[in-house]
């Protein structure tokens, strides 16, 4: 018999005030041992969708269930099942990592000849050996989220949230944070649904939801999104004039973005652009081709600039 889903969220929209719709009509559904991720802006919903999954918004219009059950039923048998990373800290910085772990597992419940197990454990897993008895005010940013995201699994809750995650972690600490997440989803089969405004952390994703300001844009897996983009390529053309290149694209009824001395071509096929570059190598600086990504789906989708700060040309 297949396993229910874990968690469905099913037409759901929510309200600060008449006038200020947050989320509306949003809808995902959440395998056991999967990860996705809400991407999107500012304003874009995102928290307020976790605050619901949290229990910390009740009053939203819609359904949600977790592995079987309304959210509505048992908020403690939920609850239990949950675990949660904050945007703003929760540890206490008076007390070491240890101490921390030791106070969370006691109010999460662990039986008392469980917890030194799990606390060893996800120290090793974290890898947290060497500043278990340091005061969390003295822990680098890195260490501090660390720490954050072992606490919030001390009682091994079957679905991870977590709110914007890596906000002001460089990009190897952030790499280093979702190899320690990768290993607890394989021991655990965890599942993770998570925030972010980061494109390169949304599509090592199983699925994505773009919002914007409010609104489900797209839903589907990384290579699903791509597959919307028509013009799937870009090239980058530098050089003291680009006019010549201007013109000839214009010629060519190709869709491209100029930004001062450069510009930006997309392309299907590398036969359309082939052109340019016989006609103009000797004057480029630079010249390059990469495969376009999540963040030109979802500026494409949302009709907003694509790239801003540039001049949209077609």
């Amino acid at each position: 018999m297949k396993e229910p889903l874990l968690l469905i969220c099913k037409n759901v929209s929510y309200r600060y005030s008449s006038n200020n719709l947050a989320l509306d009509n949003v809808s995902l559904e959440l395998e056991r041992g999967q990860k996705i991720a809400l991407l999107g802006d500012n304003g874009s919903g995102k928290s307020t969708w976790l605050k619901i999954l949290s229990t910390m918004l009740v009053d939203y219009q819609g359904q949600v269930s977790f592995h079987g059950q309304s959210y509505d039923q048992n908020l403690s048998s939920l609850r239990k099942n949950l675990g949660i990373v904050f945007q703003k800290p929760s540890l206490d910085r008076k007390l070491t990592t240890l101490e921390n772990l030791q106070c969370f597992a006691t109010l999460f419940g662990l039986p008392k000849a469980e917890i030194k197990q799990r606390i060893e454990h996800l120290i090793k897993v974290f890898e947290l050996s060497d500043h278990a008895h340091r005061q969390t005010d003295q822990l680098s940013g890195g260490l501090f989220r660390r720490v954050e995201i072992a606490k919030s699994l001390l009682h091994r809750p079957m679905l991870l949230l977590m709110d914007e995650p890596s906000t002001g972690l460089d990009p190897n600490i952030r790499k280093q944070m979702w190899s320690y997440l990768d290993i607890m989803q394989k021991q655990e089969q965890l599942s993770i649904l998570f925030s972010t405004h980061l494109v390169d952390e949304a599509q090592h994703c199983d699925q994505i939801t773009l919002l914007h300001k409010g609104r489900q844009i797209l839903h589907g897996s990384p290579e699903q999104l791509l597959q919307r983009l028509s013009l799937p390529w870009k090239a980058y053309f530098q050089m003291d004039s680009v006019k010549p290149v201007t013109d000839q694209l214009d010629s060519m009824g190709l869709t491209y973005v100029r930004n001062g001395k450069s510009v930006e071509v997309f392309y299907k096929t590398f036969s359309q652009i082939s052109p340019l570059l016989e006609n103009h190598t000797h004057s480029m600086s630079h010249f390059e081709t990469k495969r376009r990504t999540i963040e030109d789906v979802y500026f494409e989708s949302t009709g907003e600039a694509l790239f801003r700060g540039t001049e949209q040309v077609r």
